[in-house]
């Protein structure tokens, strides 16, 4: 019959599982400093947090152009077959 001393400790005589890819003698090597920062990149590039701050810009970039008027093609209809002959390879 086992002590609990011996139960406590774990089972005497059975190996254990190697680790997967690791020599026991060396620790783990460190990430260099280039994927960390690739990896902090990536993270802060794909959070919500993100994400929501670049729709804000985006929309906020967009009401000038939606409030200010604009200059349209009607204050010289001509211009437009002019431009086509000027340019046929940009016109269509």
């Amino acid at each position: 019959m086992e002590s609990q001393e011996s139960r406590a400790s774990g089972a005497q005589g059975v190996a254990e599982p190697p680790l997967r890819g690791l020599d026991r003698g060396t620790p783990p090597k460190p990430p260099s400093e280039l994927v960390a920062w690739a990896r902090w990149a990536w993270r802060r590039l794909t959070a919500m947090r993100t994400a929501v701050v670049l729709l804000i810009l985006l929309a906020s970039a967009s009401v000038p152009g939606s409030l200010l008027p604009q200059r349209g093609v009607a204050s010289d209809p001509s211009a437009v077959p002019i431009y086509y002959r000027e340019h046929p390879d940009l016109a269509p």
